[in-house]
């Protein structure tokens, strides 16, 4: 029995080995096909539909490309006409305000307060020199209403300085500029240097306020340092050119800013001989009565403005 096995095993491995020679004998594909094709034929009537119809897809796909570039054209420009429309609408809008802002601004300038300096009273003390060295002057300013409202909140200020006649422009107006900024970062009330409520001061149009007295010094040091020396009656004496700078500051019901007008004032005595100069500087130590005292507009360097 063990020896009928392995003959048959010998009998079925030479019929496996014969199938699969007879397999190899068999036509083989050749070794670079990359698949198989398939020819499918059609009826005309079938081909002729069947080319119809992708036709028909071709030239809608087509249309809709073009519809869709199209769509592209006509959205860039609305956009462009959309755009156009609100730069000319803000234009339009912007220059209705610009003339809106220039007639309030017109009516503004009509009707409201415009406070001037009619003048500068000196006191009968006129200008005095005293035992420690200072020099004195007080003065009643002359405040007039010429606008067509009342000014609220009118408050005065001034200060007398000696300032280089090498370079008067740029240290008056500077010293003048700087007072009147002075008024814009204090809030409006009781001035300092006033024994009344400077902020209660109103003036209707017309009115004219001068029963304010205001004092004005100048220091012994300054006095020494900035006096010229020349030569008077054979002896040697010192002068100054006082300047006296100024503003007045006010409000209005229609407006929250601060409103000013500045000022400046040379101070000099009066000369009584004949032929001279009218107008002499200050002699330091010579007290001058008031008749004598004169305070000369100085508007050449700007000193003067309101707004």
């Amino acid at each position: 029995m063990s020896a009928i096995i392995p003959k048959q095993q010998n009998i079925n491995r030479k019929t496996q080995e014969q199938k699969t020679a007879e397999k190899c004998a068999e036509p083989q594909p050749p070794a670079d096909l990359k698949g198989i094709g398939m020819v499918v034929h059609l009826s005309p009537e079938e081909a002729k539909r069947y080319y119809s119809d992708q036709d028909k897809t071709y030239r809608l796909q087509t249309r809709i490309f073009w519809a869709n570039i199209l769509t592209l054209l006509v959205l860039a420009a609305y956009a462009v006409f959309t755009y156009r429309i609100l730069c000319a609408t803000n234009k339009s809008a912007n220059a209705a305000k610009e003339s809106a802002d220039t007639a309030s601004r017109q009516l503004e300038m009509t009707d409201r307060p415009w406070l001037i300096l009619q003048g500068i009273v000196i006191d009968n003390s006129g200008f005095t020199f005293s035992k420690d060295g200072r020099a004195h002057v007080s003065i009643h300013p002359i405040i007039k209403n010429i606008g067509h409202s009342v000014a609220t909140h009118v408050t005065f200020d001034a200060k007398m300085i000696i300032p280089s006649q090498s370079d008067f422009a740029n240290i008056a107006v500077r010293e003048q500029k700087e007072l009147c900024k002075s008024f814009e970062d204090k809030p409006v009330g009781i001035h300092e240097k006033f024994s009344i409520t400077i902020g209660e001061t109103v003036l209707f149009p017309e009115e004219i306020e001068q029963s304010w007295s205001y004092g004005l010094d100048l220091e012994k040091s300054d006095i020494e340092k900035k006096q010229v020396i020349v030569q008077i009656d054979g002896s040697s004496k010192g002068i100054l050119a006082p300047t006296i700078v100024g503003c007045i500051d006010y409000r209005y019901p229609s407006s929250i800013h601060h409103h000013q007008t500045g000022f400046v004032y040379d101070v000099r005595r009066a000369n009584h001989v004949p032929g001279q100069v009218p107008m002499l500087a200050m002699i330091v130590g010579s007290n001058v009565p008031a008749p004598d005292v004169h305070l000369e507009r100085n508007s050449f360097f700007g000193g003067f403005y309101a707004y």
